[in-house]
C-alpha cells in the first residue's frame, strides 16, 4: 500500500479562505465608507461655494449705500512742501496754503563738551523739566561718564531723549525733546550742581515752536506738522517752509479711479463665484461625466437668482442709466462671466457720476433697489450664518455624515463579531479535522504494519 501523507491545512480548503470571508463581511463597510467621503467632497464643494458667495457679497457691500460714493481723492501741487490725503468725505474745492512754518522741538548742545564721553564726570546732579511738567533728577556719585549720564537720561522716560555727538575733538551732550510745539520746553534747573552742566553751559540749537500756514487766508496753528480736522476729512502735513509769496494748492476731487477698482471688485468676485459654480455643478455631455453638485436644486436656484438680478433693469430712477450694459459692463455669452469696457465705464463716470452710483445703490425714498444693494441684500440672505440657505445646506451634509459615522461604528462592531466568529468556526474545524486525521493515520498505520507482517517482511 501506499504512503499516505496530508498536505496544506487539515480541511483542505484554501488558505485564504478566511481572508475572502472576512472581506465579504467588511463590504458593507466599504460602501458606507464611499458614502462618506462622497458627503465630505459635497461639504467642500458646498464650503468653497459659500466662501465665495461671501466674497461677492464683500464686494457688493462697498457698492450698496449712497455713503459708499463719497469717495475722494486730493492733491497737493507741491507735495514736497505739504502733503494731503483723504480721512472722510470733503467737500469737491481747492484751497490754498501759503506761510507755512514748520513745528520744531526743542532741542540743547553742552557748549564746552567733555574730551571723551568715559571720563568720569564730577560729582552732583543733573535736573530738568520738561514741557512745564515734573522735575527730573539725575544723580552723579563721581564715577559715572558722559554715557552714563545719557543712558540715566533715556531711562527717565520724562520725554527727553539724551544722545552724545563728537566733533572729532570732543563728546557733546544733547538734549532733544520728543515733542514739537511751543509748550514742549527742556529746561535745565537750579538744581543741578554737577559743574560745568548748568544751565547757562547750554547752547540752544534748535527752538521749540508751533507749526503754522494760512489756509484760504485764514492763521491755523497747532503743535504738530500734521493737522486733521481743520479742513473736514482731509489730514495736512507740513513738510517744508514756504518762502515769500509761495502758495501751494490743495484739490480736491471726486475718486473715479477708487470707485471704477471697486467695479472691478464686484466684476472680479463674481467671475470666479461663476467659475466655482461651473467646477462643482457641470455636466459633461461626451462622457457622461458630471461634479459633485450638479443638479443641486440650490446651486441651480443661485445661478438662476443671480444671473436674474444682474439682467433685470433698475427702473424707476430717472437717470441715464438703467442696465450694467450701459456702463460697459456686460456678460461673455459664451462664458458667462463679466466683463468691463473700462473706457465706456469711465465715459460713464465723467458723464454721470451720481448716475451711475445711483443705478448700484438705487434710491431707498423711491424702495428702488441698485445693482448692488439688490445683489447685496440676496447674498445676505443666502450667506446667514443662522438661517441662510448655504447654511442649512452645510447642516444637511453635517448630519448626513454624522449619521453615516454612527452607521460605520456599528457595522464595524458587527463586522468584527461576525469575522471573529468565522475565524472561531474555521479554527474549530481545523482542530476537528486534523484531530480526526491523526486517528485516521494511525488506524492506516496498523493496518499497514499488518499487512506487512502477514507478507513476511
Amino acid at each position: 500500500m501506499a504512503d499516505i501523507t496530508v498536505q496544506g491545512l487539515a480541511s483542505g480548503l484554501p488558505s485564504d479562505l478566511v481572508d475572502k470571508l472576512v472581506q465579504a463581511e467588511q463590504a458593507p463597510l466599504t460602501r458606507l465608507a464611499d458614502k462618506k467621503v462622497t458627503q465630505q467632497t459635497r461639504l467642500a464643494a458646498v464650503q468653497d461655494l459659500n466662501a465665495k458667495l461671501l466674497t461677492l457679497k464683500a464686494a457688493m457691500e462697498g457698492l450698496d449705500t449712497k455713503s459708499d460714493y463719497q469717495l475722494r481723492a486730493a492733491t497737493s501741487s507741491d507735495e514736497e512742501t505739504v502733503g494731503v490725503t483723504v480721512s472722510g468725505a470733503p467737500a469737491v474745492g481747492s484751497y490754498t496754503l501759503s506761510d507755512v512754518v514748520l513745528a520744531q522741538n526743542d532741542q540743547k548742545r553742552h557748549t564746552a563738551g567733555v574730551a571723551s564721553r568715559n571720563d568720569p564726570l564730577a560729582a552732583g546732579t543733573f535736573a530738568f523739566t520738561y514741557a512745564g511738567g515734573t522735575e527730573q533728577e539725575v544723580a552723579v556719585s563721581g564715577g559715572e561718564t558722559l554715557s552714563d549720564l545719557v543712558d540715566n537720561i533715556n531711562a527717565l522716560g520724562a520725554g527727553v531723549t539724551a544722545t552724545i555727538i563728537n566733533d572729532g575733538t570732543s563728546d557733546y551732550l544733547v538734549l532733544t525733546g520728543d515733542d514739537t510745539g511751543a509748550a514742549n520746553t527742556i529746561q535745565i534747573t537750579a538744581n543741578t550742581t554737577i559743574a560745568g552742566f548748568e544751565a547757562p553751559d547750554f547752547t540752544d540749537t534748535a527752538t521749540e515752536q508751533d507749526a503754522s500756514f494760512s489756509l484760504n487766508g485764514l492763521t491755523i496753528s497747532g503743535a504738530s506738522n500734521t493737522f486733521a480736522g481743520n479742513v473736514s476729512g482731509l489730514s495736512i502735513d507740513l513738510l517744508k517752509a514756504t518762502g515769500a509769496g509761495e502758495t501751494v494748492t490743495l484739490s480736491v476731487g471726486r475718486d473715479t479711479a477708487g470707485l471704477t477698482g471697486r467695479i472691478q471688485s464686484f466684476v472680479d468676485a463674481y467671475n470666479t463665484l461663476a467659475s466655482t459654480l461651473a467646477d462643482h455643478a457641470s455636466y459633461d455631455a461626451d462622457t457622461g461625466s458630471r461634479t459633485i453638485l450638479f443638479g443641486d436644486p440650490a446651486v441651480r436656484s443661485i445661478q438662476f437668482q443671480l444671473r436674474n438680478l444682474l439682467s433685470t433693469p433698475v427702473d424707476g430712477l430717472g437717470g441715464a442709466y438703467d442696465t450694467l450694459a450701459e456702463l460697459g459692463i456686460t456678460t461673455n455669452k459664451d462664458t458667462g462671466a463679466l466683463e468691463v469696457d473700462a473706457t465706456k465705464l469711465d465715459a460713464a463716470l465723467a458723464a454721470d457720476y451720481d448716475g451711475v452710483a445711483k443705478l448700484f445703490y438705487g434710491d431707498e425714498d423711491l424702495g428702488i433697489q441698485g445693482y448692488g444693494s439688490r445683489l447685496a441684500s440676496y447674498l445676505d440672505d443666502v450667506t446667514n450664518p443662522a438661517v441662510g440657505l448655504m447654511q442649512g445646506k452645510t447642516s444637511a451634509i453635517q448630519a448626513q455624515i454624522k449619521a453615516l459615522d454612527n452607521q460605520i461604528t456599528s457595522t464595524q462592531q458587527r463586522v468584527d463579531i461576525s469575522s471573529q466568529r468565522i475565524r472561531d468556526q474555521f479554527a474549530s474545524l481545523e482542530k476537528l479535522i486534523a484531530d480526526l486525521n491523526s486517528r485516521t493515520t494511525g488506524a492506516l498505520q496498523s493496518l499497514q504494519n499488518l499487512t506487512l507482517s502477514s507478507q513476511g517482511r
